[in-house]
């Protein structure tokens, strides 16, 4: 047996502690990031930056944690936070002051303010609008969050003997003082991700405001998450909630797409957010029709058109959309390379594939899969692409008087 020097002396001081339920704060922590919507500008760029940073660093304080490196683990918790504030501090600086200061930020100046000096600014700035409207509706979250910072300094600044590696390796029965340890961490790591959802939510409150039925079925979309009852009632809390929906710019979300957004009815949500369509619901999707995707009506059309349809595949299998024909299908699994395949044969007609037939047409500038159990019959396919051609003729017609 080999006798590992290094492992020995790097490993000596170190007490590992299991977190107990790890993987279920890795999915929470997901959210965070997950829930981002997407809009355009600067400094929406930086704020998704950060906020994808606190996941990150959440994520590294509980591998930390558990490898016993604690003091890195606390460590982490209070960069969280410092990323956490520094999100906050970027959505109000003006646009020319932002670009100023993010280009300190990452020169890594001395003259860029550290967490407290960016939230007396924040405090204090005729600038920061929403920031002191968020501190005027929700002061116990920032006395809290405050708390929280000076408690995480303690572990990182050794104000203790408790907090030395020297002293905690030396207790060979610990367990008491590892499962104060533990408590410990847990309840900071849970504060933590309640924070950094907050300030996520700083940016928009579309991952609460989706969780209201009168909200989601008019921004119905499959890649925009909200957050899920479960976090928000652990790590935000119905108090909290209720304060941030206060909020003028939660409120100013809500009240603008009531007024400029129209409701979608049962089917066409199901149409949008599920990509699935019963036949006997098309006549009523296509009312709404102005509130889908070019990719969405070209589905619909389609499947209108021509009965044999299961499924449509788009963007290379990205897309999928369903119809209520039972698909033969026996694989589920595919790659973006096999709709390639398909598209780039000689014959784009039945195609087996996986247990059914496959054929591409081509609609505008994208291409279609489209499924059926059975062969189509050889009017059929030059049915199908007359079809094809009138769409993109169509499409083109309307680019043409827009």
């Amino acid at each position: 047996m080999n006798f590992d020097f290094e492992k020995v002396i790097e490993e000596e001081s170190l007490r590992p502690i299991k977190v107990p339920g790890k993987g279920s704060y890795y999915s929470d922590i997901r959210e965070i990031a997950g829930s981002l919507a997407f809009f355009i500008g600067k400094k929406y760029a930086i704020a998704y930056e950060l906020v994808r940073e606190t996941e990150r660093m959440l994520i590294n304080a509980v591998a930390l944690f558990e490898k016993g490196y604690f003091d890195a683990a606390f460590y982490m918790l209070r960069q969280t936070l410092e990323i956490c504030m520094t999100i906050a501090y970027f959505l109000e600086l003006p646009d020319d002051e932002r670009e100023k200061k993010f280009m300190d930020w990452k020169s890594s100046t001395a003259d860029f303010p550290g967490t407290g000096s960016m939230r007396r600014i924040l405090e204090k700035s005729e600038f920061s609008i929403d920031f002191k409207d968020f501190m005027s509706k929700m002061p116990s979250f920032f006395d809290e969050f405050k708390q929280t910072y000076s408690k995480l300094n303690k572990y990182t600044h050794k104000q203790g003997f408790r907090y030395f590696y020297t002293i905690r390796c030396r207790f060979v029965d610990g367990a008491e003082m590892d499962k104060a340890l533990l408590a410990n961490f847990t309840d900071n790591l849970e504060r933590c991700i309640g924070y950094a959802l907050m300030f996520r939510l700083m940016i928009d409150p579309l991952p609460i405001l989706k969780l209201d039925e009168e909200i989601e079925y008019r921004i119905a979309d499959p890649i925009m998450f909200p957050l899920s009852p479960r976090v928000v009632q652990k790590y935000i809390g119905e108090q909290r909630l209720e304060e941030y929906r206060t909020t003028n710019l939660c409120c100013g979300f809500r009240k603008s797409i009531l007024e400029n957004y129209e409701r979608m009815t049962e089917a066409t949500y199901t149409y949008v957010n599920m990509d699935h369509i019963d036949r006997k619901d098309i006549q009523e999707v296509l009312k709404q029709a102005h509130l889908l995707t070019l990719r969405q009506r070209v589905q619909l059309s389609l499947i209108a058109g021509f009965p044999q349809i299961a499924a449509i595949v788009s963007y290379d299998g990205l897309c999928h959309c369903f119809t209520d024909v039972k698909s033969n299908r026996t694989e589920v699994s595919e790659s973006s390379e096999e709709y390639r395949q398909l598209r780039e044969s000689g014959n784009w007609a039945n195609q087996k594939f996986k247990g059914v037939f496959a054929t591409v047409v081509r609609v505008k500038d994208d291409y279609y899969t489209l499924e059926h159990n059975e062969p189509l019959d050889p009017m059929t396919v030059i049915e199908l692409g007359k079809f094809a051609q009138g769409l993109t003729d169509q499409i083109e017609a309307q680019e043409i008087e827009s």
